[in-house]
């Protein structure tokens, strides 16, 4: 039989499940919060009081993966100490060159002296990429060059494909999938 050291949980269910498994283990539990948890949409009454009461009572410790979010949590958790260890950001490739830039803009939204914007993303609800291609047809009233590139692949791919032609958005705003180059894209 193998004993683990520690059960290390990452959101709400994980986070309820994990520490009433840990507990009847006899495992330490670390917590890990990810979010701010703002979005009304995704609030279900009984899941929000069993993980406060687990984080609260059942947890060992407790991360955030940013101040913000340890500083939204505190008064739920009632003064627990939560500790932050902000999510690892990879150094920004080199500068890309001008003609490299320009190629890259091109390929992307073909003429590369187009105003662009672009998100990185899972293709999911919690994302808002609906309301963020609602506010881009909002800004292309006033600037018809501008261009949103989403990259990132998921379940709401063809519901966004269909929602940028029923805005009018088809040679606007592109879905490129998942890439492995989003340090270039960016840059």
């Amino acid at each position: 039989h193998n004993r683990f050291d520690v059960l290390n949980t990452h959101l709400a269910y994980a986070n309820i499940i994990g520490v009433l498994a840990g507990r009847l283990a006899g495992i330490p539990v670390v917590a890990t919060l990810h979010s701010t948890a703002t979005d009304p949409r995704h609030y279900h009454p009984v899941r929000y009081r069993l993980e406060t009461w687990a984080l609260r009572y059942g947890a060992g410790r407790l991360i955030a993966v940013g101040q913000a979010v340890a500083e939204a949590c505190q008064e739920r958790l009632r003064g627990r100490t939560i500790q932050v260890i902000p999510n690892a950001v990879t150094a920004p490739p080199p500068p890309l060159s001008t003609a490299e830039r320009s190629t890259i803009r091109a390929q992307i939204a073909g003429d590369p002296s187009r105003p662009l914007l672009i998100s990185v993303g899972r293709l999911s609800p919690p994302k808002g990429y609906g309301d963020l291609l609602n506010a881009f047809a909002a800004v292309r009233r006033v600037e018809p060059s501008a261009c949103l590139v989403i990259v990132g692949g998921g379940a709401l791919h063809a519901q966004l494909a269909t929602q940028i032609e029923s805005l009018g958005l088809t040679g606007h705003a592109f879905l490129l999938g998942p890439r492995d180059d989003v340090p270039r894209l960016l840059a």
